[in-house]
């Protein structure tokens, strides 16, 4: 048990953690250089790493699995005695902003608690691979079912690519005619 003003580690787990990337398109240049038919070359903003309104900022952001310990301070804590037992939540932040409802995520060492983060990220992952398998044996998403689903996107595409390619070659006889 902990009290309030110990300095301890809490072991977390995030799969999708937001990370800024280089840009695979501009390569942190934030243009491109588009090379018409008749090789002229058009410098334009990238718009892989545009967001809305903003300007190219030559990254994306990324999603990987993060195993952070977190340093904390306990600000303060509650405890419910019940017949499982008692529980204790421990608080954090100036307004009790963050609630930490498992004790046994709790360390006083931030190698304990990245060690835990790491069991957390296994069993993550082991859920992950059980829920890929049902989806492969699943029965109503038979191998018969994903040959349609992905003609039927080849057909999808293929018209965007025709479309496309109108739309670029539009673009190429316009330059062409000087406007």
């Amino acid at each position: 048990m902990y009290n309030v003003g110990d300095i301890v580690w809490v072991a977390q787990f995030n799969p999708r953690k937001g990370v800024n990337v280089p840009c695979p398109v501009c390569y942190t240049k934030k243009v491109v250089t588009l090379i018409l038919g008749n090789d002229d070359r058009v410098e334009l903003p990238c718009s892989f790493c545009k967001s809305g309104y903003e300007a190219p900022s030559g990254y994306v952001t990324d999603y990987q699995a993060d195993n952070a310990p977190m340093h904390i301070i306990i600000d303060g804590m509650e405890t419910n005695k019940t017949k499982s037992g008692t529980k204790i939540k421990y608080w954090v932040g100036a307004d009790n902003c963050h609630t930490i409802h498992h004790e046994e995520n709790i360390f006083d060492t931030k190698e304990a608690a990245f060690e835990a983060g790491k069991i957390m990220m296994e069993e993550w992952q082991t859920e992950q691979q059980a829920r890929a398998d049902w989806i492969k044996h699943d029965k109503n998403k038979s191998y018969a079912w994903n040959a349609g689903y992905h003609m039927r996107l080849v057909k999808k595409y293929e018209k965007d690519i025709l479309y496309h390619k109108d739309m670029a070659k539009l673009c190429k006889d316009k330059k062409k005619g000087g406007e």
